[in-house]
């Protein structure tokens, strides 16, 4: 109940926790992306965070394809790690039970989500191409696969009235297009 000091207090420092650890965990995952990269011998030379996200800015050729798998597979892979770190604890504290849900949470949204930005698209870009795809037909294949989950997931959240889902799949959506025109 809202109009109860108390639990509004408890719901306040719910999200007083909550908000550092959304952008630690989305932190941790980029710096992952990093030192893989870095163990490839590649240079990081930012982490930008958003209010959706963050991202990790890697140059590196196309011909790394095997390479790039194992950089953008870094970051989902860093969030399950610290689930299965933080799980024991979660009866203990709130923190780790926030900590497992947000992580959780991260982890599998980049990694099975095929949509640019992120990881899950990526990946799949990654996976045409070790099949033998070239870059730019890996990419055509990937922007399209996008466009087609990306109105399936506009579809569905408009059916389940989740306006979230109907303003962030869209704005994939734009990132996709947005970074299509670089190719």
């Amino acid at each position: 109940n809202i109009n109860n000091p108390n639990q509004m207090y408890k719901h306040l420092a719910s999200l007083a926790m909550i908000i550092p650890i959304v952008y630690g965990s989305v932190l941790f995952h980029e710096y992952a992306h990093a030192f893989a990269a870095k163990f490839f011998g590649y240079d990081c030379k930012l982490i930008e965070l958003h209010m959706f996200g963050g991202m990790a800015h890697i140059f590196m050729p196309f011909e790394k394809i095997r390479q790039e798998f194992y950089i953008v597979l870094a970051g989902p892979v860093s969030n399950f790690v610290l689930v299965f770190l933080c799980y024991p604890f979660i009866y203990y504290s709130d923190f780790f039970a926030y900590m497992v849900m947000i992580n959780f949470s991260i982890g599998t949204f980049n990694l099975f989500l095929p949509l640019f930005p992120m990881d899950g698209g990526r990946l799949i870009r990654s996976m045409f191409m070790i099949f033998g795809h070239k870059p730019l037909q890996a990419y055509k294949l990937t922007y399209y696969l996008n466009f087609i989950v990306a109105v399936a997931g506009v579809v569905y959240f408009a059916y389940k009235l989740n306006p979230m889902g109907v303003i962030i799949i869209p704005l994939m959506l734009f990132a996709t297009i947005a970074d299509y025109k670089f190719y």
